[in-house]
């Protein structure tokens, strides 16, 4: 059976049991034991239940730029990357990130990957946005704006014991960011969604990151 589909798998941007159901004529229990048989030989890579790449497709995503993105998006399908995955990118956390984050609506958690752990935390509705969308290799993925990914991350982050409150706290100094990368649209960005999430922490940030010079 595999010769005899392999092609048409790998044409897929990622298949499940149904899709190999339809290729193959087999019933849903042969296709199950076939695909754990293909993983178990490498000839296909599972990212999550019911969700399969084939290892050609799987060599041929990890020379692209987007290739973690789109592993979370496959296995996130509900969430956008953002939070430090984004801001590390940028250069502006002091410290290198090994995982990948980002924001769901959802219930986040970590869930372990070939690509390393991916971190997704809840987002409520209200702040949903902020990202963009677009098609990569047939998979529609999500990558949080420069703006949002540090409204985001500083709303999900706990900063300790109530610093963000103190009139001489300083938030870039504090956590040891570099902000030479945010352009005037990111920090317009960043200002609209303080307002728009009326939290008095972020209002309080925002403070604290002009007395810096943002």
């Amino acid at each position: 059976m595999w010769k005899k589909i392999r092609v048409e798998l790998d044409k897929l941007p990622y298949f499940g049991v149904i899709e190999v159901c339809q290729l193959s004529g087999l019933k849903e229990a042969s296709v199950r034991q076939s695909l754990s048989r293909w993983v178990k030989q490498e000839r296909l890579i599972r990212l999550k239940k019911n969700v399969y790449i084939t290892r050609e497709r799987w060599l041929r995503w990890s020379q692209l730029p987007e290739f973690e993105l789109l592993v979370a998006s496959l296995i996130w399908p509900k969430g956008y990357v953002s939070t430090e995955f984004v801001l590390d990118r940028f250069g502006v956390l002091s410290e290198s990130v090994r995982m990948v984050t980002g924001v769901t609506l959802g219930n986040g958690g970590v869930r372990k990957s070939l690509v390393g752990d991916l971190v997704f935390k809840h987002l409520k509705k209200d702040l949903w946005g902020g990202f963009e969308d677009k098609l990569v290799e047939g998979v529609k993925i999500r990558e949080a704006n420069l703006g949002k990914a540090l409204f985001d991350w500083f709303y999900l982050r706990r900063i300790g014991a109530w610093n963000w409150r103190s009139r001489k706290y300083r938030v870039v100094e504090d956590l040891r960011l570099n902000l030479d990368s945010f352009g005037f649209k990111d920090k317009e960005v960043f200002e609209e969604w303080v307002e728009k999430s009326k939290s008095l922490k972020m209002n309080y940030l925002l403070i604290s990151l002009r007395r810096s010079g943002w």
